[in-house]
């Protein structure tokens, strides 16, 4: 099952030109696997009974993986100015861009709240 997902994912950042390198083949399946589980936090699903991950989850840990290679992100990179040169460095953060949140919103498992009245 979880083979599918880092054959996926590895298609994907190839197609978009990040080629995985076969000494690191161990580091990026570990890695896809530790997306997964932020992916089964964030949506509070544990995709019990999926016999194979939609493809947005892999286009989700795709673009996460894409996302977290850039060098404004490694650097903690915030904000950058040109004219008269500023740059802002913010503490490490784990979020990411919203049309990569937007593939995961369909997952999301809202637990509803439960109501008692008081006799």
């Amino acid at each position: 099952m979880s083979q599918t997902l880092i054959a996926e994912v590895r298609e994907l950042l190839e197609a978009n030109g990040i080629v995985i390198d076969e000494a690191k083949t161990d580091l990026f399946e570990k890695d896809v696997l530790d997306l997964l589980e932020d992916v089964k936090y964030q949506t509070n699903n544990d995709f019990e009974g999926f016999t194979d991950y939609p493809f947005a989850i892999a286009k989700f840990i795709a673009g996460a993986i894409e996302h977290n290679q850039r060098a404004d992100v490694k650097g903690n990179l915030k904000s950058r100015s040109m004219g008269s040169v500023s740059y802002t460095y913010a503490e490490h953060e784990t979020t990411y861009p919203k049309h990569l949140m937007s593939l995961l919103d369909r997952f999301m498992v809202r637990k509803r709240a439960k109501f008692h009245v008081f006799k």
